[in-house]
């Protein structure tokens, strides 16, 4: 009976093995059907997109498209990931496919909205808005670009009404109340904005938007340390969302502080590793802080794993104007302008693009462009009048400036750029009657008493521009510049004592500000007392150590008393201080070479070029120690011809590359450089030397005595005299 029982319970047993077995088999073979990998792929697909790990999500969804091309749900999250990506145009392709095979998908709809709203097809935007709310009137993101395409085209008021009924419908909507506080704020009413976002935070604590918003608005009113407070409560509130640290990070960049934002920076790589805008961040910064290299390094990077990233391009775009290089730049940002056409910032750098070239016609055509689409783009508009003003119509630079103010009647920025084009015409009783409208216009901006009264200082009203930049100096007791001007007019009035009087008294209100320091000491050596100079210097020194311009100040000091070791000395320090500071290579490598340390000054030039290759006082200068001292006269060429890129009206460039040149036995390509060289630098003996030598090798021998006597009279020491005498022995003079 036992071995019966085992027996039945061992068939039992098979059975259950076979059939379990069976199961795990057509499970297999359910999962390698096409089906099965369907669900697998929108499985895992779906996970990557809801961790934001959008690359992986895309390639997921596009395995589907491969195996069912008419999947609309498949096209649908593939332009999903690829917006995330920042890939729009991808994004517009897959979501419109969708809507073709199901037009019943509300949030491809919504997605095609945000795409071309950001496009500025307004009216497109809108349309995509209503279809939604058509067939789910409740839809409170509907409810939310509907408000947004009103509030691009300035329809304020439909705009609240729409943002009104997402927060009726979604009393919790981070967009709406973000939404809300930019339409207020458009308005000019900042503390209802600053209350509305405070509100949207309450009601949406785990998102970033409110939070974000807050500290731009707090930004924009000068309130920084409010602003970094608020999202360093965010990201201690949120510390896995990657927008808090980009957003610190652009505060910090904003602020001139590249190795705070890029610390954020990478933290935010770190909480995003897939995402491109960390890294687009990076390469932004690096650009700005003329890491031209480093940020192309970067940039191709991205574009290896993302060729259409239009960010990338612009920022490509953005390294290769800063290189000079006007035909790499031009095609960037076309290939920015196609793929965002209503990007106004697009069609601002191809027109500045254009003008290195120099295009001017075309530049202004894209600067039209830009206004089109954002009419209250101050830096475009502004371009747009200085291009006119040399080209002989000031009138249409007028108009530019004052359809501005008209955008923009609450802006005090505004009117301060139409009185900075008055004064610069010296028309100034309009100057003075628009910089005081901006005082009307916002009472606390220091910089308005300021541009007032340096418009008074350039009528040669002094006596009206002294209270001015007083005004400035109350609103804003750390406002060096307006002191500045104070000082100036006492010393330009001999009055000495008052000038020092004013610097004291303003450094015991601010008694932190290294930059009120120097300006006591520069007044110091403006007068002479070279000692109480250094002793002012000094002190700011130990104010701020880190601020590299009073050992540029002091080494000037030096170097005037011809403390060359000193001045070498302080000049160093402030290298090492700040090692892309242009100017301090070029004082030092002037000193060695001077001093006769030819291959320190080289050094210190090549240096400079490493930090930026069209630096053209750099390049001028090893051009002329080749030239001089001997070298590749190739490099030198190189070099000269860089540098009159950079500098084509500078007759000191002129002379270098007519020199080399000359060396180079070019003596026809030298003579036209020469001359004009000469005819502008009449009194510096070195030109019109240089000018006589070119002539002798031309056969003029006439003009070859009459530029070297120039040369020899007035009685100066130069490089090369004992030649130009030599060489008019030789002509028989």
């Amino acid at each position: 009976m036992a071995s019966a029982r085992i027996s039945k319970r061992f068939t039992v047993g098979l059975v259950l093995l076979g059939a379990l077995t069976l199961i795990a088999v057509l499970g297999v073979m359910a999962l390698r059907s096409p089906q099965g990998r369907v669900l697998r792929y929108t499985r895992s697909g779906d996970g990557f997109l809801a961790a934001e790990r959008y690359g992986e999500a895309a390639l997921a969804f596009r395995n589907i498209l491969q195996i069912a091309p008419q999947s609309a749900q498949a096209h649908y999250k593939l332009g999903v990931a690829y917006l995330r990506m920042g890939e729009p145009a991808l994004s517009y392709r897959e979501l419109t496919k969708s809507l073709e095979l199901d037009g019943k998908i509300l949030d491809a709809h919504l997605k095609l909205g945000e795409i071309v709203l950001l496009a500025g097809q307004y009216s497109q935007a809108r349309d995509q808005a209503k279809f939604v709310l058509g067939k789910d009137p409740s839809n409170a993101d509907a409810h939310v670009l509907l408000a947004r395409s009103m509030a691009a085209t300035r329809d304020l008021d439909g705009a609240l009404r729409e943002v009104g009924a997402a927060l009726r419908t979604a009393p919790n909507s981070a967009p709406a109340y973000t939404l809300l506080a930019g339409i207020q704020a458009a308005k000019g009413d900042a503390a209802l904005a600053e209350k509305t976002l405070r509100q949207g935070i309450a009601a949406a604590p785990a998102v970033p938007e409110p939070r974000i918003a807050l500290a731009n608005l707090l930004m924009r009113q000068g309130r920084r340390d409010a602003a970094e407070q608020v999202l360093k409560e965010a990201a201690g509130a949120m510390p896995r969302r990657a927008e808090i640290p980009l957003a610190l990070g652009d505060l910090y960049a904003a602020e001139g502080k590249p190795v705070e934002a890029l610390a954020q920076y990478r933290t935010a790589q770190g909480i995003t590793p897939r995402s491109p805008v960390p890294s687009l961040k990076v390469a932004d910064l690096l650009v700005a802080q003329g890491k031209l290299d480093d940020a192309r390094v970067v940039i191709e990077d991205i574009l290896a794993k993302a060729p259409q990233d239009v960010t990338a391009h612009f920022i490509r775009g953005k390294v290769y104007l800063a290189k000079g290089d006007a035909k790499v730049a031009i095609e960037e940002f076309q290939t920015v302008a196609r793929g965002r056409p209503g990007d106004a910032a697009a069609r601002y750098f191809l027109a500045r693009a254009y003008l290195v070239r120099p295009d001017i016609s075309s530049a202004k055509e894209q600067l039209a462009e830009a206004l089109k689409l954002a009419p209250r783009f101050a830096e475009a508009r502004v371009a747009l009048a200085q291009l006119q003003v040399q080209s002989g119509d000031p009138k249409a630079a007028e108009r530019q400036l004052r359809t501005l103010v008209t955008l923009e009647p609450g802006s005090s920025g505004a009117y301060l750029l139409l009185g900075d084009f008055y004064a610069g015409q010296k028309a100034f009783p309009q100057a003075f009657d628009i910089y005081q409208r901006a005082i009307a216009v916002n009472p606390k901006d220091p910089t308005a008493h300021m541009h007032l009264g340096l418009a008074y200082r350039a009528a040669g009203r002094v006596d009206n521009a002294l209270p001015e930049f007083e005004a400035a100096l109350t609103l804003s007791p750390d406002f060096v510049d307006a002191l500045a001007q104070e000082i100036q007019i006492y010393l330009d009035k001999r009055d000495v004592a008052a000038a020092i009087r004013r610097a004291e008294s303003q450094i015991e209100r601010s008694p932190k500000n290294s930059r009120l320091q120097m300006l006591l000491g520069a007044t110091y050596a403006a007068v002479g007392q070279t000692a109480k100079a250094e002793e002012a210097y000094y002190h700011a020194i130990s104010t701020d150590p880190n601020d590299i311009l009073p050992y540029l100040r002091l080494g000037d000091l030096y170097a005037r008393e011809n403390a060359n070791e000193m001045a070498t000395r302080k000049y160093e320090e402030a290298l090492r201080l700040n090692p892309r500071y242009l100017p301090t290579y070029i004082v030092l490598g002037t000193i060695n070479d001077r001093q006769g340390n030819i291959t320190r000054a080289r050094e210190l030039y090549e240096q400079a070029l490493k930090v930026n290759p069209n630096f053209a006082l750099a390049a001028n200068n090893l051009a002329w120690s080749y030239a001089v001292h001997g070298g590749d006269l190739n490099r030198a060429l190189t070099l000269a011809q860089t540098a009159r890129k950079w500098m084509p009206n500078s007759a000191y460039v002129a002379d270098t590359l007519g020199w080399v040149y000359y060396k180079k036995g070019l003596v026809k390509q030298a003579l036209p450089l020469l001359e004009e060289s000469a005819q502008v630098l009449t009194k510096a003996p070195i030109v019109h030397y240089h000018l006589g030598l070119a002539y002798y090798q031309s056969g003029n021998s006439e003009m070859a005595k009459r530029e070297l006597h120039t040369a020899l009279a007035p009685k100066q020491e130069f490089e090369g005299i004992d030649d130009a005498r030599r060489t008019l022995t030789r002509l028989g003079d």
